[in-house]
C-alpha cells in the first residue's frame, strides 16, 4: 500500500526571498505610477506625485538588481540561470511551453522536474535571463537617461515605455504560472517561507 507525506525541500534563501517581494512590489509600483504619468489623475492624484513615487521605487528596483547580482555571483547562485544539457534546447523550451498552455489541464506530471540544484525549467531559464540580463538594465538606464534629459530623451521613452509594458506582461504571466504547483497556493507558499512542499510516495 502506498501513502504520501509532504517532506520539506529547501528552495530559497531569506536573502532571496526578501529580494523577491521588495521587487515584486516595487515593479507594482512602478506600474502604477508610470501609467499615472502619461495618463495624469487616471489613479495617483498629481503629477508630481506619481513622478516622485517613480522615482522613488526606481531607485529600490536599481539598488535591489545590484544586491541580487552581487549576492548570485558570490554564493555562485547563479548558476542556477545556466543552461544544462538536460534542458534540451530548444525543444525544452516548446516541451515546457506545450505543458503551460495544453498538458497541465489534463496531468499534473511536469516534464522537467525542479528541486534544490535545479530550480528553472529550460522556458524559465530563457525568460528569466532575458528580463534579469536584458529588461531590466535596459529600463534602468533608460529611466536614468530620462532623468538627465538629452538628445536621448525620445528613444530612451519609447524603449523605458515597451520595456514596461512587456514587465506587466511578464507580471501577469509569472502570477499564472505560480499556480502551476502541486497545488495552486503551493509555489506562493513556497516565496514565503523557503521552503517545497515536496510530495513523496512510500511504501508501507
Amino acid at each position: 500500500m502506498k501513502t504520501q507525506k509532504n517532506t520539506n525541500v529547501v528552495m530559497f534563501t531569506l536573502m532571496e526571498r526578501l529580494w523577491h517581494w521588495i521587487q515584486a512590489f516595487s515593479m507594482v509600483m512602478l506600474a502604477i505610477s508610470g501609467i499615472s504619468l502619461h495618463w495624469p489623475g487616471s489613479i495617483i492624484g498629481s503629477m508630481e506625485s506619481a513622478s516622485s513615487m517613480h522615482h522613488l521605487f526606481g531607485y529600490i528596483v536599481t539598488i535591489n538588481f545590484v544586491v541580487w547580482f552581487i549576492y548570485m555571483l558570490i554564493t555562485k547562485r547563479i548558476h542556477y540561470y545556466l543552461p544544462k544539457k538536460a534542458d534540451q534546447y530548444p525543444m525544452g523550451i516548446f516541451k515546457q511551453a506545450k505543458f503551460y498552455l495544453i498538458d497541465i489541464y489534463f496531468t499534473n506530471k511536469h516534464p522537467y522536474h525542479v528541486g534544490p540544484e535545479n530550480r528553472m525549467n529550460p522556458m524559465q531559464k530563457v525568460a528569466y535571463n532575458g528580463v534579469m540580463f536584458a529588461a531590466m538594465p535596459a529600463q534602468v538606464i533608460t529611466g536614468f537617461i530620462l532623468m538627465m534629459g538629452g538628445a536621448s530623451v525620445h528613444t530612451a521613452l519609447i524603449i523605458h515605455l515597451l520595456v514596461g509594458a512587456f514587465f506587466v506582461l511578464f507580471i501577469v504571466g509569472h502570477m499564472y504560472l505560480a499556480t502551476t504547483g502541486h497545488t495552486p497556493l503551493a509555489l506562493f507558499k513556497e516565496m514565503i517561507h523557503g521552503y517545497e512542499e515536496e510530495v513523496v510516495k512510500e511504501d508501507k
